[in-house]
């Protein structure tokens, strides 16, 4: 009941953040959550053959969250950071950007890189006989260190990254259609779930209903259905392109939604399992990840650094012998910082998150940063969505500078002026 406990007091945490800060994206009180929902979770499945979590861990997963509200606490809410977009003077962020230059290169980047994707897709697949295998096989290829996509196809699934939540603001401006919007994010969706799995799909989720929302949209209960219909479409058919369940599509739907509803808890409770698993016994794996590892990836582009893999050692996480490899952000933190490196970086986790969160409103490059902490931060429970992802920010920062020059829209014309 260790877990239960802790989920408990995340929760109370959370409630308490709330009634202070009434900001559903205020990265603290996401982040109390997340974690409580997930602890909650383990301290009942812990009924059903999952492992719990110890008090050891429990005052870790603790004492980084403690750190992580401290470094968010650094920048004060204020009114404009809680506006949408539309209601913000300095909202140049979005009137600053020529919606239709922006799908017209969308568009000319599909016609030229789709075909070298898809050549590259097809030597790595090699024999496949179906989608499913080439998934399948694309994904071993991947996580086994093996050859991948080139860097002209990884860079321009990333751009997909960016470019769709920016044509998401220019939908909701009415700047860009429906069908122009769908049309050009087809490509990248199909691609990313092909290539990546659901993983990078995901995150593209999360990200664009962090902007949406932050630009002053509203979900109506039909739109939150068709959305949530999607995310666990993008799920289901992710453990079917890549075999994270046994069952296929020949075998009718009800055993893949089954073994997908499994899979879905098994990810979200395994990260604070797994984690735990290891502070009682670190001969178990080890350690990989590493929350510093930007100057290794800079350095690993002139054959000076080996970035290590991303993909951990599987342990299991149940009684069954279910095995997963997710150990939750503080396990690219712990294992290699220690309890101070923790307290530290997770302050800095927490300031940074906050810093884009309150400014998000002023520019596109800091609204894509803020949506993307913000999705790191509901991945903590399985990964650290910040420190190894300095490398993407800035190619974040590149494509928001390469928008400002070459798809400048007119500047904003404010009353007084």
């Amino acid at each position: 009941m260790i877990a239960f406990s802790f989920g408990v007091l995340f929760a109370l945490w959370a409630l308490a953040t709330w009634l202070r800060v009434r900001d559903r994206f205020y990265p603290s009180f996401v982040f109390q959550c997340i974690w409580a929902v997930t602890l909650i979770g383990i301290g009942v499945a812990e009924n059903y053959g999952y492992f719990g979590i110890s008090m050891e861990s429990g005052l870790i997963f603790a004492f980084g969250a403690f750190a992580f509200a401290l470094g968010v606490s650094f920048f004060k809410v204020t009114p404009a950071a809680l506006a949408p977009v539309s209601d913000v003077a300095n909202a140049d962020m979005s009137a600053r950007v020529d919606f239709r230059k922006l799908s017209i290169l969308c568009l000319l980047l599909h016609i030229v890189i789709v075909p070298i994707a898809t050549n590259e897709i097809r030597v790595l697949a090699d024999d496949a006989e179906d989608i499913f295998q080439l998934a399948f096989r694309l994904r071993i290829k991947a996580t086994t260190g093996e050859e991948s996509i080139g860097p002209i196809t990884g860079n321009y699934l990333l751009i997909g990254l960016m470019a769709i939540p920016v044509l998401l603001i220019g939908y909701q401006k009415r700047q860009v259609g429906m069908a122009a919007f769908l049309i050009i994010s087809i490509p990248w969706v199909l691609l990313n779930l092909l290539i990546g799995g659901r993983a990078g799909l995901v995150t593209l989720i999360v990200a664009s209903v962090y902007v949406y929302l932050s630009c002053g949209g509203r979900i109506s209960a039909r739109a939150a259905v068709i959305t949530l219909l999607f995310f666990v479409l993008t799920l289901v058919a992710g453990n079917v392109l890549v075999s994270k369940i046994d069952a296929r599509l020949e075998d009718g739907l009800v055993p893949v939604l089954e073994q997908s509803l499994k899979g879905f808890f098994d990810y979200l409770f395994a990260g604070p399992i797994l984690f735990s698993r290891w502070i009682s016994d670190p001969t178990l794996i080890v350690p990989s990840w590493d929350a510093l590892i930007f100057p290794c990836q800079l350095l690993e582009k002139i054959g000076a650094c080996d970035v290590p893999s991303i993909h951990q050692e599987f342990i299991p996480f149940n009684l069954d012998g279910d095995l997963g490899n997710v150990y939750s952000v503080f396990f690219s933190i712990v294992p290699k910082y220690g309890l101070l490196g923790l307290f530290v970086i997770m302050v800095f986790y927490g300031a940074a998150a906050s810093y884009f969160h309150q400014r998000r409103n002023e520019s596109v490059f800091k609204m894509l940063i803020a949506s993307y902490l913000f999705v790191g931060v509901v991945l903590t429970v399985w990964s650290d969505g910040f420190g190894p992802n300095i490398y993407f920010f800035v190619k974040v920062f590149l494509f928001s500078v390469t928008l400002k020059i070459l798809i400048a829209g007119r500047p904003v014309e404010r009353s007084g002026e």
